[in-house]
């Protein structure tokens, strides 16, 4: 669609805008100077031992990035800052809140989640409510390890408010 490879695209449209220079869109680009946690697991034995870290070049936009805290940050604020960064606009609104729409069925009931009202998945984006608020939610997880960032649009820090 663009003529770019993607990780290419992901460099240049995001990456590079974000100044995430700690996101790699391979494993095999990881310098040998950055030591990256090291995964275990007690599955099969019972007892602790590492597991080795997935190459999953074949799969790549679908759970090929690794990143750090800090550079997740960086993609954090760009959600609750409407696509921008560092006063800089890197994505349209229009295009970040199409990866928060969901797609359901108007004349279906309501997934119901305990005290949640709904649960929609798109995207690889869940979208869920907590106490009358929308929430979105997104992991990744590779053999011994697992991220997950969430946040609720539209909510400031520091408001006093601690539901």
């Amino acid at each position: 669609m663009t003529g770019k490879a993607w990780e290419d695209y992901i460099q240049d449209s995001l990456l590079g805008p974000l100044q995430m220079a700690h996101t790699y869109t391979s494993l095999k680009l990881v310098p040998a100077s950055v030591k990256l946690p090291q995964p275990y697991t007690t599955s099969f034995t019972g007892e602790l031992h590492p597991v080795p870290l997935d190459h999953w070049d074949n799969l790549g936009p679908a759970a090929d990035l690794i990143s750090s805290v800090s550079d997740l940050s960086h993609w954090l604020l760009c959600q609750l800052d409407s696509g921008r960064y560092d006063g800089r606009r890197v994505l349209p609104f229009a295009v970040l809140q199409k990866t928060r729409g969901y797609q359901f069925d108007p004349h279906q009931p309501e997934v119901g989640r305990g005290a949640d009202k709904f649960y929609r998945l798109w995207a690889g984006v869940e979208v869920s409510d907590y106490k009358g608020r929308q929430v979105y939610l997104h992991t990744g997880g590779a053999a011994g390890m697992v991220s997950i960032l969430t946040f609720c649009a539209g909510r400031t820090s520091g408001s006093g408010d601690t539901d």
